[in-house]
Parts: C-alpha cells; structure tokens; sequence
C-alpha cells in the first residue's frame, strides 16, 4: 500500500511555546498542538506526533519518542538512551535496523524501496535514515536517504517510503543498504538497556514508570535534575562539567565518558549537586 505522507517542515510559535515538525512526517501526525507543562509529563498510549518531533518551552527542548522498554520508578533518574544498534551488529530482521543489499532493483526517482527485512512492524522505520554504498558503479556513489514510513514486512521483505524519489538507479548486487532507525524509535534508561559502555546518552524523560511502546516528551536541553553517583558533581575544584555514567547517572568530569552538561550553583568539597543545565541539543 502507498503510505500518505505530507512535507511539513513546520515551525509554529504559540504564547506557551514553540514546536517544530519535521521536514517529512506522515499525515495522520501532522499535529500543531505545543504541549502544555502537564502534556510534557503524560504518557501517550496511541502517537500523536512524528518521532523526534521538537517542543521549545520555559528555556528547554523536548523531543518526542517512543519508549521502547519497561522503565520502573527506580530509573527515574538516569538519563535515557537510544537503545536501538547500529545496522548489521545484531543481524536483519531483529528490530534494529537493516543491513545488506536492496531487495529490488530502483530506478531514479523512486521513492519506494525495498529491504529483506521479514519481520518489520508496521511504522517501525518511521524517521530512518538509508545510506546507500554503490562501489560498483562508475563513478561510485554514496547517497543518503530520509524513510517517512513502512509497510509491516509481508514475510518476505519490507517496503519503505522515502521523503523524496532516490537520485541514482541502483540493482539488488554492488550495492549496500544500511537502514538506521530513528534515534527516538526505542528509548530505554541507560541503567537498564545492558551494554552501557557502548551507548550515549540522549536526553532525560521526565516521567517514570514508563510502559514500553507508549510515546513521551524526553528534554535533551535546559535545567535538569538527576542521579548521582558514587563520584559527585563538584565535589572537586574547577570540575564544574557532568557527565554521564555508564548507567546514566551523574559523574563529575571523567576522561573517555560522555559530557552532558554543566553545574548551575556553587559547591564544595563537602557538598555536590544534581541540578544542572543539560546540554544534548542546542
């Protein structure tokens, strides 16, 4: 079936706040709305925005995404991560994205395409991104590619819809496809999605428990409050960045482990802080 997609690229301003749509979205999502402070902290059974949808408000940014774990009120301080991994490291059909050769041939303009992947649920790859590899061809080429939405998998392959027609024929051999989902896909608390050490974190979801496959407001920039660890937040002079612990609690500078922001007030040997300006967007 041919999904109906809309190009918004929408920037709304309203008095409580400002929300920007992506350039693509599907139609059913195209929704203006801007999310009152309540809005921000209530769980959606049934999706009301595209994915990565992005909400200014009281000098922070919210993106909205799809919970993709169980995350229990003892999470409610780690930071969130993005639990999906990178194409090809877990295999096909495993709800991770797709790596391999196209299913079908493509000619220029098309805007359908099609992967082996034999399990995909319906929108699961609503907001991808394809990178295409040509080294067959003469000149080769790299393209890159934005997915508005897909079919579920009819056992066999899986059809996904491009925002815009592809710029150069590919055939199903010398070419490489890696599907990346969207980064707002299945988000999970870093304390509890496993192999920690090998995943950033994204932003912070102000509401706990969250029940997997709903959708939610999660800030990745302004005043935040959070976890600490064992090592806390300016506790040592002149360390005034935090970072993120590998289970997305806070830790004071640290070499190798991922920055986040940045303390507020003042501190001492004696006494850290957890309050800080979060800093995972500008």
């Amino acid at each position: 079936m041919t999904r109906a997609v809309k190009r918004i690229g929408f920037t709304l301003r309203q008095s409580n706040g400002v929300i920007i749509l992506p350039e693509w979205c599907r139609e059913d999502l195209v929704n203006l709305h801007v999310p009152s402070e309540a809005e921000l902290h209530t769980a959606d059974a049934v999706q009301k925005y595209p994915l990565g949808a992005k909400v200014i408000k009281a000098d922070s940014i919210w993106r909205y995404v799809r919970v993709g774990e169980t995350i229990a009120v003892g999470s409610a301080g780690f930071l969130n991560c993005n639990r999906i991994r990178c194409p090809g490291l877990a295999g096909n059909s495993v709800h991770e994205g797709y790596e391999g050769s196209p299913n079908a041939a493509v000619v220029a303009g098309d805007s359908t395409i099609y992967i082996t992947d034999t399990a995909a649920l319906v929108h699961e790859y609503e907001g991808a991104h394809v990178s295409v590899y040509d080294y067959g061809s003469s000149p080769a080429y790299f393209d890159s590619y934005y997915v508005v939405d897909n079919d579920v998998s009819n056992g066999t392959r899986t059809t996904l819809y491009l925002a815009e027609g592809v710029k150069n024929a590919w055939a199903i051999t010398g070419v490489t496809l890696d599907v990346y989902l969207s980064p707002y896909y299945s988000v999970g608390s870093l304390n509890l999605s496993g192999n920690q050490s090998w995943k950033s974190a994204i932003g912070k979801i102000g509401l706990a428990p969250c029940t997997s496959g709903y959708f939610y407001w999660m800030k990745t920039a302004g005043l935040c409050h959070g976890t600490l660890s064992s090592t806390e937040c300016g506790k040592t002079a002149f360390y005034r960045d935090v970072y993120s612990n590998t289970d997305g609690s806070l830790i004071h500078y640290t070499a190798g482990y991922q920055r986040v922001g940045y303390l507020l007030w003042g501190t001492s040997a004696a006494y850290g802080d957890q309050t800080y300006m979060l800093q995972l967007e500008n």
